[in-house]
């Protein structure tokens, strides 16, 4: 036999509290796909750039591997906003913004996988944003 449903609202869980995990899924989501593309660039030789003026070989190393710590940054961030707690969601926060700023960062070399990440970061900052709001009494 099942237990019974709670239709009164009381021992229900308060609204929005599955908010946080969906941001923290799509967080670590987007830092996980940063995180592999970032390794991937790291081992990439160099980028050719083309212009009236000339081919000049750019070589993006270094900034792939500081993407790759802002990614793994992001998904750290993403496992304390599992938490819950508000404090892990302002981290959640400043890590997204972060994430999104190396993501524009890195559209011109990767454009499919940066608009892709921006996409899930952004989805994750609503949601952050939505979960941090103070809710009506009552």
């Amino acid at each position: 036999m099942s237990t019974p449903r709670v239709t009164d609202g009381v021992g229900a869980p308060p609204a929005g509290t599955r908010r946080p995990l969906l941001a923290a899924g799509l967080l670590a989501g987007a830092g996980l796909l940063d995180l592999l593309g970032a390794l991937a660039d790291a081992g990439r030789d160099s980028f050719a750039l083309i212009t009236r003026r000339g081919v000049y070989e750019l070589d993006i190393t270094i900034w792939a591997w500081s993407h790759a710590g802002v990614s793994a940054a992001t998904v750290l961030a993403a496992l304390l906003v599992l938490t819950g707690r508000r404090w892990a969601v302002l981290v959640g926060l400043v890590a997204a913004a972060v994430a999104i700023t190396t993501d524009l960062l890195i559209f011109p070399f990767a454009p499919w996988r940066a608009a892709l990440t921006l996409g899930l970061n952004i989805a994750a900052v609503r949601l952050l944003l939505q979960y941090r709001r103070p809710r009506p009494p009552g």
